[in-house]
């Protein structure tokens, strides 16, 4: 392994037990509301606290110390006087996924769907005449350009909304991870990169548009 192999494994060790990490909780707590109270009693009104707590301040809820602290590798807990960049990400994913899933009966979490890739999805469905949501990218640049945590809080809030209206997922272990770089400068641009990808990505045909295409050049 060389040098520079190893210096990027160090690194990407808590991004993916971050990743896994939230993407369980979510999982969990997903699985649970969909159930409903009579197959996993609390997880209703477990949900509803994760979507008035303030992310930021992880620790204010002792009724939700569990589902944020349980049973988190080392390399995620802080030790300090305030909440470790994992600890704030996870914190976020966690809030974020309950304000998606609200009054929502199927899941809103998917482990295959990135943010850049919701939000050119949700630019897609608002937009007209086969172009994008001038809305929705003014909204992706402004969560961009946003220079603390509160702010991205708050775009990533009316985001999520506006995906819960649309019935569009999203991949909550991927955002904790997204979140997780956005803390440092040195790391941000990775997910802004991402982001930027996928939200210009040439969206994938369905089967019936791909037939379609083929008979045109015909």
């Amino acid at each position: 392994m060389t040098m520079e192999n190893s210096t990027q494994s160090t690194a990407d060790g808590p991004r993916s037990q971050l990743r896994e990490a939230a993407g369980r909780r979510v999982s969990a707590a997903q699985s649970g509301y969909l159930a409903g109270d009579g197959r996993a009693p609390g997880a209703k009104a477990q949900l509803a606290k994760l979507r008035v707590l303030d992310p930021l301040r992880p620790a204010a809820d002792p009724s939700l110390y569990e589902v944020i602290f349980g049973d988190l590798p080392s390399t995620l807990v802080g030790t300090g006087d305030e909440p470790s960049r994992s600890e704030l990400a996870l914190a976020m994913a966690l809030h974020l996924h309950a304000v998606h899933q609200q009054g929502r009966s199927e899941a809103m979490h998917s482990s295959i769907v990135g943010l850049g890739k919701a939000m050119q999805r949700l630019a897609i469905a608002k937009g007209h005449g086969g172009e994008l949501s001038e809305g929705v990218v003014t909204r992706l640049n402004l969560l961009v350009r946003a220079t603390s945590p509160a702010m991205r809080l708050q775009h990533l809030r009316s985001i999520v909304r506006q995906l819960r209206d649309e019935r569009i997922p999203l991949d909550y272990g991927q955002l904790a991870v997204d979140l997780y770089d956005l803390a440092r400068p040195d790391t941000s641009a990775r997910a802004h990169l991402a982001w930027a990808r996928d939200f210009h990505a040439r969206p994938k045909k369905t089967p019936e548009q791909a037939v379609v295409g083929q008979s045109e050049m015909e």
